[in-house]
């Protein structure tokens, strides 16, 4: 991406152009997130979008770099749903404490303090101690929280 935002004059706009020229149709706020922001792992749609950047940028041996891409990427995807389901695991049991808008959970001796605010989903439905996650319910203090 770097390459092509030097190749057209560090202009946005042109970027922005050539991108879509290649099939793809972003705004100019996700193209400054690839280009500047650590926290995207990978574009929507990453078996299109990765190999287009690269035709895009002119790289050679792009098919082999875009598979090597993607393979990390999948492990990335793989490791993040891993960790969640082991976060769900976690809340579910009483293996978790809470003091205020905090949390804690003990894995292999290490005590780790994390706050949630808030929850982007889970592949299960479970139900939370409401008190320990700092939020209310207007129910039994339990939080049912689902797909």
């Amino acid at each position: 991406l770097r390459k092509i935002y030097k190749e057209n004059d560090y202009d946005l706009d042109k970027m922005q152009n050539e991108l879509f020229r290649h099939g793809i149709d972003r705004t100019r706020v996700t193209l400054v997130s690839w280009l500047f922001s650590t926290k995207t792992v990978a574009p929507q749609n990453p078996s299109q979008t990765i190999p287009n950047i690269l035709l895009c940028a002119g790289i050679d041996n792009s098919k082999e770099l875009a598979d090597n891409i993607l393979k990390h990427v999948n492990t990335i995807y793989r490791a993040r749903r891993k960790a969640g389901h082991f976060l769900v695991a976690q809340l579910s049991t009483a293996s978790l404490s809470g003091l205020g808008d905090s949390a804690f959970i003990e894995i292999n001796g290490r005590k780790i303090r994390y706050r949630v605010l808030s929850i982007y989903s889970i592949d299960e439905p479970a139900r939370f101690d409401a008190s320990l996650l700092g939020v209310h319910s207007i129910h039994d203090g339990f939080l049912e929280a689902g797909k």
